[in-house]
């Protein structure tokens, strides 16, 4: 399994077309036997779009993401709500993702789909864990509690659980992050709103805040 997977669950996890079936199939070609559990889901998944029209498929994904803000796939909503911060790590997004190449398209900065493609391309580990820790796992776990939680899960609670144990598996191994990374410190809080002309990968822009907005 290699960095690509962040791309292939990034097309998975776009609005559904004609081609979702090839991307589950991508997504299975990429976790190879990393994680049987991970595959099983897939094909379950799998099986379950094969019997659904198009508009049915588009209709379970808008049900699931798109009609209810506490499933939504801007992972900023999950960590800061409607705060300011979540403005300020928006930009932070977009300047790194213009620097790597990224394509906004319509969607805000922090859509699932853009960071996963973002980490696609990253190249510091120290961001890429970052990145995972403080923004990407706790938001898909909050999004997956309340997809699971629901009268009817519907089939892309299937796609979130492989989706957070391959990140698991690939993330990258770094040394700890300093006491302003993790202590939740006001200091920490700040570094990510302080901007910058460039992004430079030692500066890791998401540390205390995501944290301190899930927490505090």
């Amino acid at each position: 399994m290699s960095m690509a997977i962040y791309s292939r669950f990034a097309n998975l996890l776009d609005y559904p077309g004609p081609d979702t079936a090839a991307r589950v199939e991508a997504c299975l070609t990429e976790l190879g036997e990393s994680s049987a559990e991970g595959r099983a889901e897939l094909e379950r998944f799998l099986a379950e779009i094969a019997g659904m029209t198009p508009g049915r498929l588009e209709e379970a994904y808008t049900q699931t993401f798109e009609l209810r803000p506490e499933s939504t796939p801007n992972l900023g909503y999950h960590l800061f709500g409607d705060d300011v911060r979540r403005s300020i790590f928006m930009a932070h997004l977009k300047q790194r993702m213009k620097a790597q190449g990224v394509e906004l398209g319509v969607e805000l900065p922090d859509h699932w789909c853009l960071v996963l493609r973002l980490l696609a391309r990253q190249e510091s580990a120290e961001e890429i864990d970052a990145l995972v820790d403080d923004c990407l796992l706790p938001a898909v776990a909050r999004i997956l509690k309340v997809v699971e939680g629901g009268r009817q899960a519907g089939p892309y609670s299937l796609v979130l659980h492989p989706l957070r144990g391959g990140v698991r598996r690939l993330r990258p191994a770094v040394a700890p992050r300093g006491s302003g990374a993790r202590g939740g410190s006001a200091a920490g809080t700040a570094s990510c709103a302080k901007s910058s002309s460039s992004p430079k990968s030692e500066e890791v822009f998401f540390p205390t805040a995501a944290r301190l907005a899930l927490t505090g």
